[in-house]
């Protein structure tokens, strides 16, 4: 079960907030052409740069 198939009252608010988040990215990626593209960096960790 992903944190999209819950009830927005049972969420928590780190679940309301990754939904949001992935909201914000697919809108921004969709307004992009052809010529760009999106990147993420993440610290912390060995993932580096997405």
């Amino acid at each position: 079960m992903g944190a999209g198939d819950k009830p927005v009252k049972a969420k928590s608010p780190a679940e309301r907030a990754y939904d949001r988040l992935i909201l914000y990215i697919q809108n921004f990626e969709e307004q992009l052409d052809n010529e760009h593209e999106g990147a993420m960096g993440f610290t912390g960790g060995d993932a580096g740069v997405l």
